[in-house]
């Protein structure tokens, strides 16, 4: 039987931002083309005002460490893992981020390009062009030149979710994926997401939005909810 993809173990997850605050007992799996939805009843419950670190979204990266317990990515605690492993590992991940995600020295292109030529396990023969067809899609002409800071919000929350789904990975993070985006966006990036699925990838998406929510569980995530520092399974007739 192949080891799931990402793997909480009774993990406690405290983010160094805001130490007084923890995220305790998390446990659940996640398998290939799997997908996890969790909700928090607030937005708070996933980052203080000022709080540069989501613990879920950076433990599952092995960025934070857990107090207790384990988490492990394809089998392998991360903790466990050399530096160079780990870097290594984190090319088999994409993520939208919730904020923050850009290289503000780089064009918005070479941004979504990057983990591509960084990461061999991450190469693709021509992602330019694959970036560019995704692009189409939502009605660009390709990417426009210039960097993050020559774009409006809702332009690079787009360009955000085609980078982290426009190549083959492990695993696909999403932070408040309804964040900034359009709503004549939604179904294409629901679509990507279902053909990451097909493809193999196992999804973890992380929201305070019920709607965001209902929808993924429709498409077959399986939901759990955080109240303050409690972590639970969902019931899904209650989603």
């Amino acid at each position: 039987m192949a080891e799931p993809i990402l793997q909480f173990e009774a993990a406690d997850l405290r983010s160094p931002d805001q130490p007084g605050r923890a995220l305790l007992d998390v446990s659940f799996r996640l398998e290939a083309g799997a997908s996890v939805v969790v909700q928090a009843d607030q937005p708070s419950d996933l980052r203080e005002e000022g709080d540069d670190t989501p613990p879920l979204a950076d433990a599952a990266e092995g960025l934070i460490p857990c107090d207790q317990g384990q988490v492990l990515f394809k089998g392998r605690d991360w903790r466990q893992l050399s530096p160079f492993d780990q870097a290594r590992n984190r090319g088999d991940i994409g993520r939208l981020f919730d904020f923050h995600g850009w290289v503000y020295n780089l064009s918005v292109l070479e941004n979504m390009t990057l983990a591509c030529h960084t990461h061999p396990s991450g190469s693709v023969s021509n992602p330019e062009s694959r970036i560019r067809d995704l692009a189409r899609r939502f009605g660009f002409d390709g990417v426009p030149p210039g960097r993050p800071v020559d774009f409006r919000r809702r332009e690079l929350r787009i360009f955000e979710w085609i980078r982290a789904l426009a190549f083959r990975r492990d695993l696909v993070i999403l932070e408040r994926p309804e964040l900034d985006l359009p709503l004549s966006a939604l179904d294409i990036c629901f679509e990507m997401a279902q053909e990451a699925r097909a493809a193999g990838s196992a999804l973890l998406w992380i929201t305070h939005d019920v709607e965001m929510v209902r929808r993924t569980v429709q498409l077959g995530s399986i939901a759990f909810v955080i109240r303050g520092r409690t972590w639970n399974r969902r019931e899904e007739t209650t989603v």
